[in-house]
């Protein structure tokens, strides 16, 4: 079965890429006023996925000069990670950058930001670790999902196997050790202790998955879905593909904003990925509802707002903007390529 409404999702995904070309300025920069690596880190993969090679080359140029340090690490001076990625997802962006740039044939971008990476690997449980330092060094203290997820795929895009299987090993641990997989998704773990299961209130939305919450982060789901089903096309694992479905199907336990929610980008992504495999409707169904939703959401120019947090397009900051319609045309595509050819 093909996806109905194809077309529609190539046209709204050309939307967007050609908004998006339109911010970007000679230096190959989104522009002056913005700084922050947020708006950045996942645009290597959509110029990519998309033939839109010369402004790929030129935004890789920029990240370089604008953001790379000597120690592969990829930050603005000074950083520009919320507290929260400072906290609990630093490695997050990196993973994203390391994927595109190796895709793209920036090979001194790629290893240098993957060896930056595989120092946040944990040796005993192949997780990575949540946070650095205050020199940008591994704190060793918390591994979480989100890392594992994002470090992972870069390392399979990388054809760094072992690297990548230890980490998607990780991600079959947290899912396993789940003490009421019913309605929670704990996604931080503390080595000899184990789930954090009591996470700061602030952090509640970064560290558990709560079915029973509206607009919940449905994209850990989604990420961690993906890394697996990459990870069991390179290996041919089953434990892979399972955890995903298990995954998948903690989704489903979700409230019903989980099709409107733009989170759930990530899921139809990895849901891709299981459809194209098992050939279940379930997963197909799912993919297109996301979609559709999307379609809908998308702004005639091509962009998105991050509706509930935020209310009209005026109401979002425009980091936030570039970040959000990127990701989801890039996301989009992905789906789309998947499932070309079912």
């Amino acid at each position: 079965m093909k996806l109905k409404n194809e077309a529609r999702y190539v046209q709204a995904i050309e939307r967007s890429v050609g908004w998006v070309i339109k911010q970007q300025v000679a230096d190959g920069s989104f522009g002056p006023e913005i700084q922050a690596l947020q708006a950045y880190y996942n645009a290597p993969n959509l110029l990519t996925v998309t033939g839109r090679y010369r402004e790929a080359g030129r935004l890789a140029d920029c990240v370089q000069r604008s953001f790379l340090k000597p120690d592969g690490d990829f930050r603005a001076d000074p950083d520009s990670r919320s507290p929260g990625q400072k906290a609990y997802r630093h490695i997050y962006m990196n993973g994203w950058l390391v994927s595109g740039f190796q895709r793209m044939g920036r090979f001194d971008l790629s290893t240098a930001g993957l060896k930056y990476i595989s120092s946040f690997q944990d040796e005993a449980t192949g997780g990575i670790w949540s946070a650095a330092n205050a020199d940008y060094k591994p704190n060793k203290a918390l591994l979480e999902l989100s890392g594992a997820s994002t470090g992972g795929l870069a390392m399979l895009y990388c054809e760094q196997i072992e690297r990548a299987r230890r980490a998607a090993d990780f991600i079959c641990m947290l899912v396993e050790t789940q003490p009421d997989f019913d309605r929670y998704l704990y996604t931080v773990y503390k080595p000899n202790v184990g789930l954090v299961t009591e996470p700061p209130a602030d952090m509640l939305d970064a560290c558990v998955v709560d079915a029973q919450k509206e607009w919940a982060w449905y994209w850990q789901l989604g990420f961690a879905m993906h890394t697996l089903g990459k990870t069991y096309l390179a290996t041919g694992e089953n434990k892979y593909l399972a955890i995903a479905r298990k995954l998948f199907d903690f989704f489903e336990r979700c409230q019903e904003d989980r099709f409107r929610a733009l989170a759930s980008g990530k899921v139809a992504w990895g849901a891709a990925i299981l459809y194209k495999v098992t050939g279940d409707d379930r997963y197909l169904e799912v993919i297109e509802q996301i979609l559709d939703n999307f379609v809908e959401m998308q702004q005639p120019e091509g962009t998105w707002f991050n509706f509930p947090y935020f209310k009209s397009l005026a109401e979002q900051p425009p980091v936030a903007t570039l970040e959000l319609t990127i990701e989801l045309a890039y996301l989009s595509s992905e789906v789309v390529s998947t499932l070309a050819g079912n």
